[in-house]
């Protein structure tokens, strides 16, 4: 199994009017089955999901954030999804946390590969669209960034290192479209 690591902040706005919204992935909610993966915001219930296509049974899996940290409206969010091995581990935090919290899903399998694009703030079909900011999207392969029981919430702009794939910085004006891409290169981490 390949190590990765997909992480970004989110900003929240109102509850999302769709039950799932994409933050980043490679996701078409009307062709699943040659969908992969993508990291997602749910309405009901208030939390994070990554939702991935299993290579060998074409199963649509997923796994949902439950643990006591307050998925709140009008605040940033640090949420990260990484696997080592066949573990996958997802960590939220809030702005401002010193650690995060932590929910582990073992033996997931093998994720498929898909040739749809990259996208942020939405799936293919544009029904899934994202409410509210999204800033610094960092995915690394061939190294699970965080794995232990509890990190140190990122405090500063998420940076490109030589693990890194895939890193996009949205450091503009709130509302804004453009962004910096500083690696260049659509991942594959399956």
């Amino acid at each position: 199994y390949l190590p990765f690591c997909v992480e970004a902040w989110v900003w929240l706005d109102a509850t999302p009017s769709f039950t799932d919204q994409v933050i980043v992935g490679q996701w078409q909610l009307e062709d699943e089955a040659n969908s992969s993966w993508a990291l997602m915001r749910t309405a009901d219930p208030a939390t994070f999901k990554f939702v991935w296509r299993d290579a060998d049974t074409g199963a649509i899996q997923n796994m949902t954030y439950q643990a006591p940290v307050a998925i709140t409206t009008g605040q940033w969010h640090h949420v990260a999804v990484t696997r080592s091995g066949p573990t996958l581990r997802m960590y939220i935090s809030d702005a401002g946390a010193q650690q995060s919290n932590l929910a582990i899903m073992a033996n997931i399998g093998t994720i498929a590969r898909s040739d749809k694009p990259l996208i942020v703030g939405n799936d293919l079909s544009q029904i899934m669209g994202f409410r509210g900011s999204i800033d610094d999207i960092r995915i690394t392969t061939g190294y699970a960034r965080y794995v232990n029981l509890y990190y140190d919430t990122p405090n500063s702009s998420l940076g490109n290192d030589a693990k890194t794939t895939f890193l996009l910085n949205f450091d503009g004006t709130v509302g804004a479209t453009s962004f910096s891409d500083n690696v260049g290169e659509v991942p594959s981490f399956v």
